[in-house]
């Protein structure tokens, strides 16, 4: 391959007064980029394509390897239905155990699965119990408060009513006691009233 690049006279580049033409090497650059990209994606895919083949070849070489382990000490050309019927006996076997193994591997899944679950949830209930341990905390302190508060409004309130009730008893015993407060006016009525007693 890199000996074909040589050899192609295309891939030469033209001299300038001062090197090689930065155009024409940029592109040749972009180019060969390209080429390795292309070669790069072949040669991965040939790799596994390669890998798949020989998994595939490994799983047939086990096969045959068990087809002989089945049928070593039993002469298949005297008893050829005997030989098949051991073979799809121990076909059915290894197909009970993988299946076995599946519904095992899919039963742990499950049970792994369900206990996320059940954690997760238990964790909910824990967050669900913890705020509403806060939101009781918080409703109760709010409760105090309110409570308190109006006590001390009812205590200045009362505070209130019984400086009052004190100014209003010395106003009266100052009112029963003095004896300069004048008589009520007599009104037009009161006084035909005392003019028919008199």
């Amino acid at each position: 391959m890199f000996d074909e690049l040589l050899k192609d006279p295309s891939r030469w580049f033209r001299t300038r007064f001062r090197g090689y033409d930065r155009r024409q090497v940029d592109a040749e650059f972009r180019l060969v980029d390209q080429e390795l990209e292309v070669v790069t994606a072949d040669r991965d895919a040939a790799l596994s394509r390669a890998e798949s083949l020989a998994v595939q070849l490994d799983e047939a070489r086990a096969e045959l390897h068990e087809y002989h382990q089945i049928h070593s000490g039993h002469n298949t050309r005297q008893d050829p239905v005997a030989g098949c019927i051991r073979y799809l006996i121990h076909s059915a076997k290894k197909e009970a155990g993988k299946i076995e193994r599946d519904a095992r591997s899919h039963a742990d899944q499950i049970v792994q699965q369900s206990e996320s679950l059940l954690a997760a949830r238990a964790n909910l209930l824990d967050e669900a119990e913890q705020e509403a341990q806060r939101r009781l905390a918080s409703a109760t302190e709010q409760a105090r408060q309110i409570v308190v508060s109006a006590l001390h409004e009812s205590k200045r309130l009362l505070d209130e009513l019984t400086d009052r009730q004190r100014l209003l008893d010395e106003w009266l015993k100052e009112i029963t006691t003095s004896t300069n407060v004048p008589l009520p006016r007599p009104t037009p009525r009161g006084r035909a009233a005392h003019a028919a007693r008199q």
